[in-house]
This record gives C-alpha cells, structure tokens and sequence, in this order.
C-alpha cells in the first residue's frame, strides 16, 4: 500500500483546508498579487482541461491572470515551489515567470487566463499554509500513520452506514 510522505499529507491538509482559503469578491488588481495562490471555476477551460485551477500567480495583467497551475505539477515540484527552505515563492511579491523559465518541468504548468473567465475566486493564505509545512516537520511518521489510518477508518464507517443508521 502506498504511503504518502508526512509532508504529502500536511500539503493535501492545507490545499483542501477549508481555514486555508479566504474568498475574494471579484478580481482586482489589488486582491491578488504575485505570489498568491487562488484557485477559481475556469469557464473557457477546454474540454479535458482544469475547470478549477489552483495557480500560483505570476502577474495579474489588466484582463489576465497568469500563473503557475499546481495541479498539473507533482508533489516535488510544488514543494520546490513553496517550500519555506526553497523558492518560498508562496507570498513572494517577486515571484515571477523568471523565477521558474529555467525548469522546463514547471515551465509546462505555467498557464495564461482571461479575467473575464474567473468565477468564484478563493486565495489561499500563504502564512497558514507554510505554519502547516512547518508543523509536519515536527511530527513522526509514527505518528502520522495512525492518524492516517484513523482518518480511514472513520471514513470507512461513514461510507458504510446504512440509511437507518444515518437518519437515526
């Protein structure tokens, strides 16, 4: 059975962490700098590609956004990215389409998106996510494993439940 790493785990934690994302009522250029990540509905996205990006912004030009989606990256490489030992591009009023040219693996994620296309944009906080990495480095991978496993079966049983046990 495979095993995510203890950093793996604490990523997918606060990339799906409801305390991760804060909404944003339209884009502005105010609201979403270099160096933000905000995943938004696409809706000129091409059939087979992210309807729901998660793009690590590298400029927010007048009618588009442009940026680095992490969801067509491995885990690696969006540790490369946001790492606080690292890039540490996550909040990083710099970052920018120079910072990343020279890996062509990065390269292939970086993405262009019009403006007028962006419904429901929600910008992940950079402070709570790197609190999050941090933390992981404090646990054992013990420790990890039985919340892992916990986690799975709690799971379990909620997925199993019958209609009467769920209604009472």
């Amino acid at each position: 059975m495979f095993m995510p790493s203890k950093d793996q785990i604490f990523l997918d934690i606060a990339l799906n962490s409801p305390q991760s994302m804060k909404n944003v009522y339209g884009v502005t250029n105010f609201s979403i700098d270099k160096g933000t990540i905000v995943q938004f509905r696409y809706q000129f996205a091409k059939p087979g590609h992210d309807l729901n990006p998660l793009v690590l912004i590298t400029d927010n030009l007048p009618n588009y956004l442009r940026g680095v989606n992490l969801h067509y990256l491995g885990y690696q490489k969006i540790m490369q990215l946001i790492g606080i030992n690292r890039m540490n591009a996550c909040g990083d009023k710099n970052f920018s389409y120079e910072t990343i040219k020279s890996d062509e693996y990065i390269k292939k994620a970086f993405r262009m998106y019009k403006k007028n296309g962006v419904a429901k944009p929600k910008v992940l906080d950079c402070e709570f996510l790197k609190r999050i990495l941090a933390a992981s480095r404090k646990l054992n991978p013990q420790d990890l494993t039985a919340i892992r496993s916990n986690i799975v079966e709690q799971l379990k049983k909620v997925i199993n439940q019958t209609a009467q046990e769920t209604i009472g």
